[in-house]
């Protein structure tokens, strides 16, 4: 975010110091997190905008070599740093995202690919249904303005030929009429296709805002950049902004996280556009009159695409209000719940500090409390644990200490990695240095077969067998194994 600040005022108040600054924070971002390593591609905006303005060769190369040799310093300084602390954990670290991608499909180039533009074709989706839905608006006015307007032939200027006008004031309310029907029929329309939620439980209510905020960002960008009557300010932070949000969102098995969590650059310029856009155009087409002025417009070749930026500009800006409303309410009214879909979600479980005020549905709540109770009454709260069978918060809401992932599930600890572990933890448990921890098993995910993954499991077996597991506890969803010591 910083980069993309610091490279919008470098362009803009041509100071390259910014521009190395901007590089700077490229250099060091990458470091961050291994999916930010196609970030410097942010620097190709600077050279499509010394393109576009058409510098010569040394203000060209000038700007091209600051940005590029700010982001060499931060990668240097990072450098130095990991060198300092030892950059062996950062390489391993890497090996160990390449060595997902053998099991973890998802972490795959093309899957994460994929992923994100699938987010983006669900937000254009809703594009779609809004643009349908505006073509309804726009036919349903020009089918009422022909059944019924109110049509005066006058003489022209000249007293030769007659003008074909149209009542000012019928034609407002028409209009008002027919695009307020249409903007509410689509909300209701999005609703009930569960395209716009009022859920505020979970985070897909505003994922499938954000995946259509961000492709009219882009479109709005496009639109910029290909126009001409836009300056060259607007085109390069348009330019800029277009490769913020296809950068960001190329490289993370997150989908649009990213670019959702940089919203706050995105989201001002995109409204800041789009209002100034709509501004325009409905003061250049715009239809005034009251009745007692008894005013006339003409029905001229711009009559028909007045009565068109009209209605996009009414039902769009309804819609998009609707989705506003919804935004802002989940800000204020956004609530974790550890229950089914969120549903139900009345009961609490006691004795329990971390889910002190975390609402459950009545099943979830009533089998965490018995483990709470279990572990309670057995003194094991800060014991080290095994959990498995997609329940990675369990040693957080227990108290307990996780030896492995506490996801060991996922793909992305491939079985490699979670067979070392394992093995590590033997080998301590028999030189006498490490107690041996207590096993929380899902048996219902275990069970199923969307969730079970037979070779992890056979090696947490055999890692139980061979140190004298036995069950301690059992209900209906979860098992706790543990030793004699």
């Amino acid at each position: 975010n910083l980069a993309v600040i610091f490279m919008y005022m470098g362009l803009e108040e041509d100071k390259p110091v910014y521009l190395a600054v901007s590089g700077f924070f490229i250099g060091i971002n990458i470091f961050v997190r291994f999916s930010n390593i196609t970030q410097p591609f942010l620097i190709a905006g600077v050279i499509c905008y010394c393109v576009i303005r058409k510098y010569d060769l040394k203000s060209f190369t000038g700007r091209i070599l600051a940005c590029v040799s700010g982001y060499l310093g931060g990668v240097g300084i990072m450098i130095i740093v990991m060198s300092r602390y030892g950059i062996n954990s950062y390489v391993s670290g890497v090996k160990g995202l390449f060595e997902m991608t053998e099991e973890a499909s998802d972490y795959k180039p093309a899957a994460m690919l994929f992923r994100t533009v699938a987010s983006y074709i669900r937000g254009a989706r809703r594009l779609v249904d809004i643009a349908l839905f505006v073509l309804v608006a726009v036919a349903a006015t020009l089918i009422i303005q022909f059944a019924g307007k109110r049509l005066s032939h006058r003489k022209g200027t000249a007293g030769k030929s007659k003008t074909e006008t149209v009542d000012v004031y019928v034609t407002g309310r028409i209009i008002n009429i027919v695009t307020f029907v249409t903007g509410v029929a689509l909300v209701v329309y999005m609703i009930r296709r569960q395209l716009m939620q009022f859920y505020f439980h979970h985070y897909i209510t505003v994922i499938l805002t954000a995946a259509m905020f961000i492709d009219i960002s882009m479109l709005v960008c496009i639109y910029i950049i290909t126009g001409r009557k836009f300056g060259g300010r607007y085109k390069m932070i348009s330019l800029v902004m277009l490769l913020y949000v296809i950068v960001l969102s190329v490289g993370s098995n997150t989908s649009m996280a990213p670019i959702m969590n940089s919203m706050f650059i995105l989201a001002p310029f995109t409204v800041d556009r789009i209002y100034k856009i709509y501004k325009k155009r409905y003061e250049m087409y715009a239809i005034r009159g009251s009745r007692d002025k008894d005013e006339y417009i003409v029905v001229d070749k711009t009559y028909y695409k007045r009565i068109l930026i009209h209605s996009v500009i009414r039902v769009s800006a309804l819609v998009l209000a609707a989705f506003y409303v919804q935004c802002v309410l989940f800000g204020m009214l956004y609530c974790y719940q550890e229950a089914q879909n969120g549903a139900g979600g009345r009961y609490r479980v006691e004795n329990n500090p971390v889910l002190a005020g975390t609402r459950m549905d009545a099943l979830r709540a009533g089998k965490i409390q018995e483990l709470t109770d279990y572990v309670n009454a057995n003194n094991l709260i800060g014991s080290e644990v095994i959990t498995y069978g997609y329940s990675p918060a369990l040693p957080f809401y227990l108290q307990l200490k996780p030896v492995i992932n506490s996801w060991p599930d996922l793909d992305s600890y491939n079985i490699g990695v979670m067979k070392r572990n394992i093995d590590d933890i033997g080998k301590k448990i028999d030189s006498g240095n490490r107690q041996a921890p207590i096993v929380i098993i899902n048996t219902k995910n275990t069970e199923d077969e969307k969730y079970a993954n037979p070779e992890k499991l056979d090696i947490l077996e055999r890692f139980m067998k061979r140190y004298g597991y036995t069950e301690r506890f059992r209900n209906d969803s979860y098992v706790i194994m543990g030793t004699e010591n």
